[in-house]
């Protein structure tokens, strides 16, 4: 428009339309103030926001950004005319990014984003679930996602080309310090099996026959004394087990192997208890085998002097056999005291067994007096026999020398000779009688 100072109307309306103007030029300058200290404030913020567990909150803030923008174009402001400063606050977000991008390079392994897992023991062996190749995939896939952030950042725009140009650097720029990243990988895989190995002794019994062990390695009480104590202990010990371990991102579950080995030593003990029970029974099985096997021998009375012979002899070795038990049922004893000790209840039949040792004992002195008195009551029996004998040795002398065919009717043939022969062997078959009562009177 045209001016002069000769026309004071239009100097007029010229000075007002300069101060509209103004006024707007004032009112958008301070908004753009405004804008530029939100962001300078998100941007400042950012660098304080952990790009590894809170990728969410990065997303959010930069979607606020964006808006500002998005806002500014639709209030007429020419995108052309934000280029310049949108590449500013790129420039301002590269600053952001690197310092969080450094950081999370340097401590990945202990602020990636927690991963739990059950530490377990299954067929024999200690293991991870889900298994530690599963994991080792999910941490190399996040590791390269974390690497690879800044050739997919965009920046306060969505046009991807200036993006890549300002951000995909920052990958070339830090690549020395990749190796330290994949180090610090392998030395995570490592403590994380260092872990599991703390479990390995205590889950041995999984692994191992049990009764096979003790029936090979437990024989007297002192060694079941001995077992019950160090489980005792061992129960205690595994009380202290930690039921959770973290090695950086990684946060193990040990509950799991915590029931395993409880259930390892709950069995370890009923095995240990049915084995000093069975032991127990068969130190009773032997005695009583023996009680029984006496106490038939001791109950027969001797009708004969063979069988008081007999009955003499086996008195004999069980005498020898006595003093074979004694260590066996004291032996069952003590291993009895430990049962109910340790169980709350021995076995029964154990109290019978001392009585009817007692009972043997006082039957075999019973025995051997009636021994003592059968071989009187067979004395005079015997005497008798003794004279029967005598008298029948006599009849037989008698009637041999009476009848006893000359030397010159056995060198002829004939039916004489023939009666001679039967008649000698009938006085050689009472003579074998006579010689046979002889030995057994004698």
């Amino acid at each position: 428009m045209q001016v002069s100072w000769s026309d004071p109307d239009s100097l007029e309306a010229f000075i007002e339309q300069l101060q509209a103007a103004a006024a707007r030029l004032s009112t958008e300058n301070r908004h753009m103030r405004q804008l530029h200290l939100r962001l300078a404030e998100q941007v400042v913020g950012l660098m304080s926001v952990d790009l590894l567990k809170n990728q969410q909150k990065w997303k959010d803030k930069l979607q606020g950004l964006r808006q500002i923008m998005a806002m500014l174009v639709a209030q007429g402001v020419r995108p052309e005319d934000l280029g310049p400063w949108q590449h500013h606050w790129n420039e301002q977000l590269y600053k952001a990014l690197e310092v969080q991008y450094r950081w999370g390079l340097e401590g990945l392994t202990q602020h990636l984003q927690q991963r739990t897992v059950d530490l377990t023991f299954s067929q024999g062996v200690l293991q991870f679930r889900p298994p530690l190749e599963e994991l080792r995939t999910w941490y190399y896939r996040e590791l390269r996602r974390f690497l690879n952030l800044p050739t997919t950042f965009r920046g306060v725009s969505d046009e991807l080309t200036e993006a890549q140009h300002i951000f995909s650097p920052m990958m070339e720029r830090n690549a020395d310090r990749f190796l330290t990243v994949y180090s610090q990988a392998e030395n995570l895989f490592s403590r994380l099996e260092l872990a599991a190995e703390q479990f390995q002794e205590w889950v041995v019994w999984g692994q191992v026959d049990m009764e096979q062990l003790i029936t090979q390695h437990l024989h007297t009480t002192a060694d079941w004394e001995l077992n019950f104590r160090t489980l005792k202990a061992r129960g205690k010990g595994a009380e202290k087990l930690p039921s959770q371990l973290h090695v950086d991102c990684v946060s193990v579950n040990c509950s799991p192997v915590k029931a395993v080995i409880d259930d390892h030593l709950q069995r370890l003990f009923e095995t240990l208890l049915e084995s000093l029970r069975r032991a127990v029974q068969a130190h009773i099985t032997e005695v009583d085998s023996f009680i029984m096997e006496a106490t038939e021998m001791l109950s027969r009375r001797p009708q004969s002097v063979e069988e008081v012979g007999d009955a003499h002899e086996r008195h004999t070795e069980l005498v020898k056999s006595f003093p074979q038990f004694m260590p066996v049922i004291n032996d069952a004893e003590s291993k009895n005291k430990l049962l109910r000790s340790v169980g709350g209840t021995g076995v029964a039949a154990l109290a019978d067994l001392r009585k009817r040792w007692e009972e043997l004992h006082d039957l075999m002195e019973a025995h051997q007096r009636i021994v003592q008195e059968q071989i009187s009551t067979l004395k005079s029996g015997v005497v008798t026999r003794l004279a029967t004998w005598q008298a029948d040795l006599e009849r037989f002398v008698s009637h041999w020398r009476q009848f006893r065919p000359g030397d010159a009717l056995l060198e002829i043939e004939g039916p004489e000779t023939h009666g001679a022969l039967e008649m000698v062997r009938g006085h050689q078959t009472d003579f074998q009688v006579l010689q046979a009562e002889r030995e057994r009177l004698w």
